[in-house]
């Protein structure tokens, strides 16, 4: 036995040892990866779709596949891991809807604030009045 096993054992409780080992070896298994990589319109859409996606991250959906989702140079970047080809086809597609779903109700939610800001502007009151 290497030192670093030692240190490790007796430093980790040895069921969460072997529960850290099963996941290494799954993570082994995956055998269809894919990576990508989505632009937004502004950082605070990024921030935004980062932020509702997180908790779906930490959540094990299924022992077939595995995601991470990051913010690189500007942009969202998912990184997809799966043991087949139809486990990775069925995370892309959860992920792209969530991603969608986020990316409109932010839509949504900004022409509200623009009507919103339109209506109470000093042009659409004099208008109003005429």
């Amino acid at each position: 036995m290497r030192l670093i096993d030692v240190i490790i054992v007796s430093r980790f409780n040895t069921n969460y040892f072997y529960f850290c080992l099963q996941r290494v070896f799954m993570l082994l298994e995956m055998k269809r990866s894919a990576v990508i990589q989505l632009n937004f319109q502004s950082e605070k859409h990024l921030k935004a779709v980062l932020k509702a996606l997180k908790p779906e991250t930490r959540r094990l959906h299924s022992s077939r596949s595995r995601m991470k989702v990051v913010k690189e140079d500007g942009k969202l970047t998912v990184h997809f891991a799966a043991k087949d080809t139809t486990a990775l086809r069925a995370a892309i597609n959860a992920y792209l809807r969530w991603i969608g779903l986020a990316q409109n109700a932010l839509e949504t939610v900004d022409g509200l604030s623009r009507k919103e800001n339109e209506l109470s502007s000093p042009e659409s009151r004099q208008c109003q009045h005429s």
